[in-house]
């Protein structure tokens, strides 16, 4: 009867290690990989060529959500309060994340915010939001080799991570140089676009950057916000269609973690042959998308707009083209 009753308890024992070993996708436990987590999939790219690919750093946002949108999960915040550095954006982006990350942060977490750090821009000022600046910093590049350096100095810090500190700060200026040629190469992409098509109508307020960095204007969004939770109503979007038609915009930029049919509303109320297409904003893509990399992402965008507004390339077919490989 001992004997029995000794083996059972062995075997329960068994059976509840078992059960507490959850190996699935996403599933990554507090303090995982020395603790290293992000907020976006773009920041956790930069900071595992930062940490010379050999620091793995999970994503609190998954790849195809939008940041503005994302809610943290109970999981989340465990995986959160159980890390040792967190790679944030800050500038208001991760809306849902805000009261996790600031329960982390009094617990000792250290949190690094890098758009404090980038010279972050003014919100535009028909996107509705009053001395707000815009948090999109990420499209420019020459602004992510900056964010680069940052994290190196901070991932440098932390302990018993797969790679010396002295290996993170050679890998940190050797992605900031790639990220600098980055821009350069943009440039090159960029210049099949002539002065007078420099015109970028976008899903919500999210090419700033983007068009600072490249000499563009932005004419409107169809959320005048710098977040995509924003809102529109059919008057914005009737005076936005007249300045499309008046500015000889042939292209709408939507985004890939957002519904296409209100920017197709706005395609529709300028009529003649607008186009929709998606660009990779707010997340990585999925791999084989062209965007699952930071640099493969920025590159994917700069052909797009090049393709959609410069010239014969960007004939309306084409723009459809473009949206419909997202």
């Amino acid at each position: 009867m001992l004997t029995a009753v000794l083996a059972a308890v062995v075997l329960g024992a068994v059976v509840l290690a078992g059960c507490g070993d959850d190996t699935s996708p996403g599933a990554a436990g507090p303090g995982s990989a020395g603790g290293v987590l992000a907020t976006t999939t773009i920041l956790a790219d930069i900071t595992k060529n930062v940490g010379c690919g050999k620091v793995d750093v999970p994503s609190v946002i998954p790849a195809g959500s939008d940041a503005h949108e994302y809610e943290a999960s109970v999981q989340d915040a465990d995986r959160i309060n159980g890390s040792s550095l967190i790679i944030a954006n800050g500038l208001d982006l991760e809306e849902g994340l805000i009261d996790a990350l600031g329960q982390a942060e009094g617990g000792g977490v250290e949190v690094v915010r890098v758009g404090d750090g980038l010279s972050p821009i003014k919100a535009a000022q028909h996107s509705g939001v009053t001395g707000g600046v815009d948090p999109h910093v990420w499209m420019d590049p020459d602004r992510m080799a900056l964010a680069a350096g940052i994290i190196s100095e901070q991932l440098q810090q932390v302990g018993d991570l797969p790679v010396s500190a002295a290996e993170i700060k050679a890998c940190g200026e050797a992605y900031q140089a790639e990220l600098t040629a980055l821009g350069q190469e943009m440039d090159g992409t960029l210049a099949a676009v002539p002065p007078e098509h420099r015109k970028l109508v976008t899903n919500h307020e999210a090419l700033g950057y983007f068009a600072d960095r490249f000499d563009f204007e932005v004419i409107g969004a169809v959320i005048p916000s710098t977040s995509s939770l924003g809102e529109t109503n059919p008057r914005d979007l009737e005076e936005l269609a007249t300045a499309v038609r008046d500015a000889g915009v042939p292209a709408i930029f939507g985004e890939t973690t957002q519904p296409a049919a209100v920017a197709r509303s706005l395609a529709d109320r300028v009529g003649g042959d607008v186009g929709v297409v998606e660009l990779f904003t707010e997340s990585l893509g999925r791999p084989g998308s062209g965007a699952d990399t930071y640099v493969g992402m920025m590159r994917t965008d700069a052909r797009r707009v090049a393709e959609a507004l410069g010239g014969a390339a960007g004939a309306p077919g084409t723009a459809g083209a473009a949206g419909a490989a997202g």
